[in-house]
């Protein structure tokens, strides 16, 4: 064979292919001595076997790798053990909120989630809604979150992770509802808001303790909007807060008002005589001013330097805002009233914004409402204002109670709610017993015949009890109508025979009663606007008829009218600029610097 193999090649490839070949096979003979004998070559049946076994062993591992695989061995989640530890110490309330539903309410894997955003916003922006202020926890809140631990594979790293977070849940969850038992509406509920004594209180004392804590029903509430994201928590957080238009313009004014104080627009503007002295010229002065009522919204267009007529005009609407003269010139008193700083402004307008969350008004949409403090009544009718008129409202003059250690305003008006039933035409006036004692018994006591003189009678009641009571007439104090509303205080809404009350700017100068201006025309729409319900009309000068005789007329509202007498010192009209009124009864000063002494 091997030299059949040989002649092959010689036939093939000639002389030099034998020896190569020949070279080749020496080489393999040398190897094949050096290493044993050499195994002989595997038969055709042998091949076939390893093959079909191979052949095997390739489809068992096939069947292997698509059989399922068993689920690796579970990583524990360390959620809600972080949530659990972070609970320890946390409201009742929110434990039991948390432990029923433990799923993260304020944060995402990688922060703060859309509702967590949402209630940080509304926490920054509580200060311009009368309520607490929690800025500065917020600003800790939104630091925390932008600190939360980078995230790891590893079992200390995701356990690290979910502790932080969930520590971070829970402290929004507790401001969040600090914020919504805060958000609560406190309103005045008794008609008449007194202490046990009788004095009349602010409306401040509702909102003086701490808000009660949350349910936990509450509590899913506010967490069933906020799951359904950070605009729908804003808006359920904005539901809660009042409705009215007066309310959300404070609210934005509160927010102008800020950054006004923030850049030192509202400057105050120096005396004629204190600017020559430093040195500066007229021209200065006015542009000063016309800088200072532009910032308010009470002038356009680049100072003129001159007081022309638009700086008188601004001037005549910013002294009406402020009850003051209105003279159109840059008097003392006008000088007094933009001195008043910036901040004191700003915490006027918040202190506000706080008292229409005590309103006892509900919605109504048609109403009279009365603000001791700018002395206005209003009559609204569907939202809309149907007329107002000026009002002179019970004085803010006071004495020292030695025994009690306080102020009393005895004839201030009360702060109180009720309904209008009843318009009475040339009404008589029987006088209260603390005018008599107070007022009338010294003059009696000095001329047994002054109630004769002054038109009045003495009436003498089945039992015996005697009243003073002035008959209608032109003298008669409560003049030729009054509105009344049935309350515990014998307060109502009439006309005056002192009319020259309503030219004042400042008018707390009644006994506690509201007096009118233009009394008949407003009793007028109160029961033109009763006709209107029942499809009739109420003719515009009945009223103005019938009052000029001494007969007394009784018209019943068939629908009572919702009254509000109410304490505003700040309020925003339509165009967005902010009026400040008189604190006529300290309330302000009670607030901001607790008792007040003597003097």
């Amino acid at each position: 064979m091997w030299l059949a193999g040989l002649a092959g090649l010689a036939l093939g490839a000639g002389t030099a292919g034998i020896e190569h070949e020949l070279g080749r096979r020496a080489v393999v003979s040398e190897a094949r001595a050096e290493s044993g004998p050499v195994e002989p070559a595997a038969t055709a049946p042998q091949v076939a076997s390893l093959e079909s076994a191979a052949a095997a062993r390739a489809q068992q591992a096939e069947r292997a790798e698509k059989a399922p695989k068993a689920p690796p061995e579970p990583r524990p989640d360390p959620w809600n053990p972080a949530l659990a530890k972070a609970l320890e110490g946390a409201p009742e309330a929110i434990v039991t909120s948390w432990t029923a539903d433990p799923a993260p309410t304020f944060v995402g894997e990688d922060g703060l989630a859309d509702a967590g955003g949402a209630l940080l916003a509304a926490m920054e922006a509580a200060r311009h809604r009368g309520l607490r202020d929690p800025s500065a926890r917020a600003a800790e809140l939104r630091a925390a979150a932008g600190e939360l631990p980078a995230g790891g594979d590893d079992e200390a790293s995701l356990r690290s992770r979910a502790e932080a977070r969930a520590r971070l849940e829970v402290a929004l969850a507790v401001e969040a509802a600090a914020l919504v038992a805060d958000l609560r509406p406190r309103p005045i509920k008794p008609v008449v808001l007194a202490d046990e004594r009788g004095r009349y209180l602010p409306p401040d004392v509702l909102t003086k303790d701490p808000a009660p804590p949350l349910s936990a029903e509450e509590l899913d509430a506010m967490r069933a909007a906020a799951r359904a994201g950070g605009e729908a928590l804003t808006a359920w957080l904005d539901a809660q807060l009042p409705q009215t238009v007066q309310y959300r313009r404070l609210v934005e004014a509160s927010g102008r008002y800020e950054e006004l104080c923030a850049g030192g627009k509202l400057v105050p503007i120096p005396t004629a005589s204190a600017w020559r002295k430093s040195g500066g010229d007229e021209a200065g002065r006015m542009r000063l001013l016309q800088q200072r009522l532009a910032a308010e919204g009470y002038l356009t267009g680049e100072p003129s330097g001159r007081l022309d007529d638009a700086t008188r005009d601004a001037l005549r609407h910013y002294q009406a805002n402020q009850q003051l003269r209105e003279t159109g010139r840059l008097d003392d008193e006008t000088i007094e009233s933009m001195a008043v700083p910036c901040e004191e402004r700003l915490r006027t307008l918040r202190l506000n914004a706080q008292r229409w969350r005590t309103t006892a008004r509900r919605g109504e949409a048609t109403y009279v409402e009365v603000n001791l403090a700018s002395q206005r009544v209003r009559f609204v009718v569907d939202g809309a204002l149907r007329m107002g008129q000026r009002a002179v409202v019970g004085t803010g003059r006071w004495f020292w109670n030695a025994d009690e250690e306080r102020r009393i305003y005895p004839k201030a008006s009360p702060i109180l709610h009720d309904e209008i039933n009843q318009v009475i035409v040339n009404p008589s006036w029987t006088v209260p017993g603390s005018i008599v004692r107070l007022e009338f018994q010294k003059k009696i006591d000095k001329d047994p015949q002054w109630l004769e003189k002054k038109g009045y009678v003495v009436v003498k009641a089945a039992n015996g009890y005697e009243t003073i009571v002035q008959p209608p007439g032109p003298k008669n104090t409560l003049g030729e109508v009054k509105m009344i509303f049935p309350n515990s205080e014998s307060v109502y809404l009439h006309d005056t025979n002192q009319r020259g009350f309503f030219r004042r700017a400042r008018r707390d100068l009644s006994h506690g009663c509201i007096r009118v201006q233009n009394a008949l025309d407003f009793a007028s729409e109160l029961l033109a606007w009763d006709a209107e319900r029942r499809g009739e009309r109420w003719p515009d000068r009945r009223l103005h008829v019938l009052a000029r005789s001494d007969t007394t007329y009784w018209y019943k509202i068939e629908k009572p009218i919702p009254i509000f007498i109410e304490y505003y010192t700040a309020t925003v009209d339509d165009d967005g600029i902010a009026s400040f009124h008189w604190d006529i009864y300290d309330y302000d000063r009670m607030y901001f610097e607790g008792p007040l002494g003597r003097r």
